[in-house]
């Protein structure tokens, strides 16, 4: 009779530290999502601040993300050449000749964009002389250095700055989490 006893009193122990520990569960998944909740609050206050504080000068902006990859270094010297908004691309010159294009796509995608433009769409002269006029982006060289700067990298803020830049260039790339940057030879 008494080891009944017992492994009832043990049956019921147990039931009682496993509704107690579910409650316990449930308290502290409640309190791992209060936290997380406050750090996003934290995150978009400092970040609409800095939103609401972002007065960049676009090509020094663009020199700082671009220079430190660089073995010589590039200094801009006109906005924006062309803007192509298909593909998200800025093109501006350096003060040595060579090009800089800024993108939101990848290599592959602008070697597509450049075959899709220039290829002719029809036999006559017209579309013969767009093609001649037309430069593609990426030049005649397939040597192209390019390299991706993400948030990680380029630090919290750099979707917002990369906004404000894209605008003030005239294209709108929305708040890119990467850009690449690619320099052409002069």
């Amino acid at each position: 009779m008494m080891e009944i006893a017992t492994f009832v009193l043990i049956l019921c122990l147990s039931l009682i530290l496993t509704i107690y520990n579910r409650r316990q569960a449930h308290a502290l998944e409640y309190m791992a999502r209060l936290e997380e909740d406050r750090a996003a609050r934290e995150i978009r206050d400092r970040r609409e601040h800095k939103a609401g504080q972002l007065l960049l000068e676009p090509l020094h902006w663009l020199e700082n993300m671009v220079n430190p990859l660089l073995e010589a270094p590039l200094s801009l010297t006109d906005t924006a050449k062309r803007v192509v908004p298909e593909v998200g691309t800025i093109e501006l010159r350096s003060g040595d000749g060579r090009r800089l294009l800024v993108s939101t796509q990848a290599l592959p995608d602008l070697r597509r964009y450049d075959r899709q433009v220039h290829r002719t769409n029809g036999k006559g002269a017209a579309a013969r002389l767009s093609e001649f006029a037309a430069t593609p982006l990426l030049g005649r060289s397939w040597r192209v250095w390019n390299a991706p700067r993400t948030m990680s990298d380029a630090g919290e803020f750099f979707d917002l700055e990369a906004e404000t830049v894209g605008r003030s260039l005239g294209l709108d790339w929305g708040t890119p989490t990467r850009l690449w940057f690619y320099v052409l030879p002069a």
